[in-house]
This record gives structure tokens, sequence and C-alpha cells, in this order.
């Protein structure tokens, strides 16, 4: 009896001893990246899988361990941080936490991540029924065609960079190219987009995008009340509660987390939420293209035209010129970009807005119309929203395929008929709305299709991915 409770203390002992040396390396190993552990904290971590917002007022669970440390960068050093500067919480509750935005963090698409006939879409037509409707999965059969179109655009993207890269590797930039490689590096790209983690949602349309197309950005943040590097997302901080009605708020943050920790490493900042799909390749070509090129260098479209001569304010001499891309809204004579589709700052109005614009313009609001904000701000400095339309005046930035399809200009957010009395911007309708070189896709506009169909925004996501890059065409093959 004796020799068997030596052995079971024993054995205590060893235990305890292999759970301080865990400890120990746990806290070194993250501290090589300026992260500090307490001991105090992680006892805590243990007991408890909940923890309260600093500035956001929701509780979210924590991770089961903490996993990936190697995508901290590290802190930063200031003093009296306040926000919109506050930054990004390590789950041990350290502030100022700097994130890697590298892509290679998050977790690839799988086939398991969604139902197969989301991406091979059964064929029910009737005998002589069109072709391309057979085909249609859940985008519908009008936006089946418009992803069609889309499809070619990519293609056209896919030739422009391919070309662009082989000039840049060969040091070789002519005239014989007709001016449309204008830029002899590649510009480099963060991609951010705004989510929440809720209780039996758990990111799922952010998976979805991490998956997918966020994987093509140079790099990838998501804003959230909660960190997990598989999806990209990282617990920023913000003032005022984690809700949808104060987005400006966080909006300020994730601009301001941005410009702290990441202008010099990235040209260009796309904005959007975690309902929208971004064709990666059609935006890189158009932000490397003639067009933009043009506008860097002074071009006045003519949105510029129309609002300098308005509101008698115009930035167009400033160089490095700030750019700001989206579809126009108008709201009191000021045009802003719709949020929804997602809108691009580049470095210089990343700037403008950062070190102008965070200290003065509302930094106390509370409201969901983030979009119409930084456009009301950014109007005030006489940087307007460029008119990226096509050559076709098809739109780079739109909803759903099938809300594209359907669009007669009546009932949109957009006022087509105000846009051209105002601006002297012309919009197409039905299929030719959508250029088929898009950009962003709002999918949220397809809510109700989808709840009939019993299938989510995630599902799209997945579905507008493999099909616009030909993936579908060979995982749907039948064996």
């Amino acid at each position: 009896m004796i020799y068997r409770n030596n052995h079971i203390i024993f054995v205590c002992i060893i235990i305890s001893f292999l759970s301080a040396l865990h400890i120990l390396y746990v806290s070194k190993y993250l501290e090589k990246d300026g992260v500090k552990i307490s001991t105090t904290s992680k006892t805590t971590y243990k007991k408890s899988h909940t923890r309260h917002q600093v500035g956001n007022t929701s509780t979210t669970p924590m991770p089961d361990k903490y996993e990936d440390s190697k995508w901290w960068i590290g802190t930063r050093h200031v003093k009296n941080m306040t926000h919109p500067h506050m930054g990004v919480r390590h789950p041990n509750g350290t502030i100022g936490m700097i994130v890697d935005p590298s892509p290679n963090r998050l977790r690839a698409f799988q086939l398991d991540d969604v139902d197969r006939e989301v991406i091979c879409p059964s064929s029910n037509a009737d005998e002589g029924a069109d072709a391309d409707a057979d085909r249609a999965g859940i985008e519908g059969k009008g936006g089946h065609k418009v992803l069609q179109r889309i499809r070619s655009g990519i293609k056209r993207s896919q030739e422009f960079l391919k070309r662009q890269q082989q000039m840049i590797d060969e040091g070789k930039f002519s005239a014989e190219d007709g001016g449309n490689v204008t830029r002899q590096t590649r510009s480099k790209i963060l991609c951010m987009v705004y989510t929440v983690y809720l209780p039996g949602d758990e990111h799922n349309n952010l998976k979805a995008q991490a998956g997918t197309w966020a994987r093509q950005c140079d790099g990838f943040i998501a804003a959230s009340n909660f960190t997990d590097h598989s999806v990209g997302a990282i617990d920023l901080l913000h003032l005022g509660p984690e809700a949808y009605g104060n987005m400006w708020q966080k909006t300020r943050s994730i601009l301001a987390y941005a410009h702290d920790n990441y202008r010099e490493d990235y040209d260009f900042f796309y904005m959007g939420g975690d309902d929208t799909f971004v064709a990666v390749d059609n935006l890189r070509a158009y932000l490397d293209g003639p067009e933009v090129s043009k506008l860097e260098n002074g071009y006045v479209d003519l949105v510029a035209l129309h609002q300098s001569k308005s509101l008698r304010v115009t930035a167009e001499s400033l160089r490095p010129r700030p750019l700001l891309f989206g579809t126009p809204m108008s709201k009191k004579g000021c045009l802003f970009p719709a949020g929804g589709p997602g809108y691009i700052l580049n470095r210089a109005a990343l700037d403008m807005f950062a070190v102008e614009g965070l200290p003065s313009f509302l930094p106390n609001n509370t409201d969901s119309r983030e979009d119409m904000f930084v456009g009301s701000y950014f109007c005030t400095k006489g940087v307007f929203v460029s008119d990226s339309r096509d050559a076709k005046n098809g739109t780079r930035y739109a909803g759903s395929g099938e809300s594209s399809f359907n669009f007669d200009g009546k009932r949109s957010v957009i006022s087509p008929q105000a846009m051209r009395r105002h601006f002297g911007l012309w919009y197409n309708i039905g299929i030719d709305f959508a250029s088929d070189q898009q950009i962003g896709f709002h999918l949220k506009d397809d809510r109700v299709m989808l709840q009939d169909l019993n299938r989510t925004v995630s599902d799209s996501l997945y579905r507008y991915f493999t099909f616009l890059h030909g993936m579908s065409d060979d995982l749907c093959v039948e064996h």
C-alpha cells in the first residue's frame, strides 16, 4: 500500500513538472513575437472560455488553444494608445498586437466544406431548354449568364497580368503593348473585410472567403471580435459596441490599423463585408492598368469634373494623388462609394484619411453608414469616387450576377437617371449592367433566393469561386 501511494505521488510530481515546462515553453515561444503571458492569464484561460470585450461589448468564446503563434509579428510600442489605434487584442489580453496578414495563414478551400450540389448543380432542364441555363446553379439562370461573361473577363485579366509579369521579368516596357501595361512593378493589395463572430455562425461566410478569393490577395485581414488565423480573423478593438449600427467606428479602426501597421507594404487597400465576393484577377488588372495610371497622373474624369465645380474643392494637383474606387451613390450632392460590393483606397487616400480624417471627422459618432461617412470625408477634401465603369459603361462594382441580370434602373440605390442628369454617368440595364471585368459582388442581394433554396451566402461564395475560375468544370466531371 505504501509502495502504491509513493508511486502515485511520484507520477503526480512528474506530471506537474512536465506541465510547468509546457507553460514555460509556450510563454517563451510567444514572447519571441512580442507577446507576454503571465501565469495568472494562463490559469484564467484554462478556467474560463469567455472574455469581456474592451471597447466591444459582446463576449465570444476563446480558442481551444494558443495556435499559429508564428502569425503574430509583435506589438506596437505606443504609450497611451486610444481608439481607433488600440489595434488587435491577443487571446491572452495583450493589446496592440500586429498580425502577419499573409494569405499563407488561410486555410485552403476543401471540397468537404460545401455540398457538392452547390458546386456541381444537377441538370433538371427539359429537352430543348437553353444549355447555359441548364447548367445554372444557386446563382440563378440570369446570374449564370452574367457569370459566364465575367469568367471570360477574368481570363482576359489573367492574360494581361501574365503579360505584365513577363515584361517585369524581362525589364522590357515599350509602346508595343499599346500602353496597357503601365506599371513596372506589380501593385500589392491588402484585402480587408469586416465581420463578427456569433454563436451558431462561427465565421461561416468568412471561412468561405478565406478559402477562396482571399488567398489571391497579397494580404488579408478580417476585422472581427475573435481571432482565428485560419480564416484571417483578428480581434480588432474599436470604440463602442460590436453592432451593425456601429460600423463607422469599426471602419475607423480598420483603416487606422492598416495605416499604423501596413502602410509601407501595400499600394491599395480593399474594404468590404463578409458577404462580398471579389474577382481578384480583375481587381489587379484594373489597378495596374492604364485607367488608374491616368488618374494617378492627374486625369480628371466625369465625376471629378462635376464634383469639383459644384463643391468648389479639388485635390487633383496632389501628388501622389489620393484615389477612391467603388460604385458611386449620391447623398446631398456628394458621391460616396457603396459599401456592399466594397471600395478601394490607394495609399495616398489612406494617408489622408488616417492623418487628417481620423482625429477630426466624426470621431465619436455611432452609425452604420460607414461608406457614406468615408465618402463624405473625402468630398470635403476634394477627393471624389473615381468613375470606374468600363469602356462599355459596365460597372465594376455591383451586386450578385442575378441582381445585375435583372437590373432595370428603376428600383436602384444607384439612381441611374440622377447619375446621368447630374454627373453625365450612363449605366446599362440587364445583362450589360455589370462589366465582364467586375471586381466586387455583393452576394447579400440573393438572400431571398438563397433562403428559398435552403442555401447561404457562404454557399454562393464557393459557387462563384469555382465557376468563375473554371474549377467546377474539372470537379464536376462524371466518372
